[in-house]
């Protein structure tokens, strides 16, 4: 009658099949103790240590389980790394705001000088810890229901919504300028369109919708990242990180933008009002050297 194998008998002769040298050139199935759990897989990895008699050995049981495959994940992203790192670059100059398909995955970028608006509601964490997730599902709707359509309006393309923020681009001669307009058109939705609606459905909140919008412009790179069928733009230059650092400031003011916003847009969304009153306020940014800005609460009507 044959003895049963302990499951760790049958692991040891499991992992020796794998083994490629010759059968004359492994050690012998040794007496593997029938001890259950942990105390039985240190035993048998302590039976498994490597031999130095006869010229051979056997291979420990944890190096057989850990090793792994030959190339791999690790192979594939070093490969990637070298690859991008070695790659020459391919730049073009873009006339239009481009899409995932009109670039290659590779080094390959669109130039464009364009102007970054980022609008953002403010407080959302209050809002999410302070309220229902359907209320502020609403909240995050309404304000980018009502920002989305003025920057296609203005003449922006959407690039990006991100939770309760959205991302638009704007090119031409007029590119700063009307990503200004934008930014006073949507700020006129939160108080004439948003805020009362929500009064009206909802009476006896307390809860007050605040944004902050930052315009930025300048050269910009875009490239396509990720892998293949699972992509997005990355868009490279001051003017995407500047505006949105600048939709993180506070709310005391809804609008900033930079100087070279300012000193370049048209009078018209610098002056309003019947009197054409100035309507930006001159700032320093602290956080970034003393940058210049400007900051408003103006809002243009929708």
């Amino acid at each position: 009658m044959s003895m049963k194998k302990s499951s760790l008998q049958l692991l040891y002769e499991a992992i020796l099949q794998t083994d490629p040298r010759p059968a004359s050139l492994v050690s012998p199935l040794p007496s593997i103790p029938a001890t259950p759990g942990l105390e039985g897989l240190a035993a048998l990895s302590g039976l498994l240590s490597p031999q130095t008699t006869a010229g051979h050995g056997v291979v420990r049981l944890v190096d057989r389980i850990s090793k792994p495959p030959v190339g791999g994940l690790k192979q594939d992203l070093e490969t990637t790394v070298r690859k991008i790192f070695r790659e020459v670059w391919s730049e073009r100059d873009g006339e239009i705001v481009p899409g995932p398909e009109d670039l290659k995955l590779g080094n390959d970028a669109v130039v464009l000088n364009a102007a970054v608006l980022y609008a953002d509601m403010s407080g959302s964490t209050k809002l999410v810890d302070a309220y229902e997730p359907q209320f502020a599902a609403e909240i995050y709707k309404t304000y980018l229901a009502c920002a989305a359509p003025i920057i296609k309006d203005q003449g922006g393309v959407i690039t990006a919504y991100d939770g309760d923020r959205i991302m638009g681009v704007f090119i031409g001669s007029r590119k700063n300028t009307n990503a200004v307009r934008a930014a006073l058109r949507i700020n006129g939705a939160v108080w004439d369109i948003i805020k009362p609606a929500l009064k009206a459905q909802y009476p006896n909140t307390n809860y007050n919708p605040k944004h902050v919008i930052g315009v930025d412009t300048s050269k910009l790179n875009v490239c396509r990242i990720g892998v293949r069928n699972d992509n997005d733009l990355v868009w490279v230059g001051r003017a995407a990180n500047y505006a949105a650092k600048l939709s993180s400031l506070s709310d005391e003011f809804h609008i900033y933008i930079t100087h070279s916003v300012y000193d370049s847009m048209h009078d018209d969304v610098k002056y309003g009002g019947v009197n054409k009153e100035h309507m930006w306020e001159a700032r320093v940014w602290t956080a970034m050297g003393n940058f210049q800005l400007y900051a408003s609460t103006w809002k243009f009507g929708v």
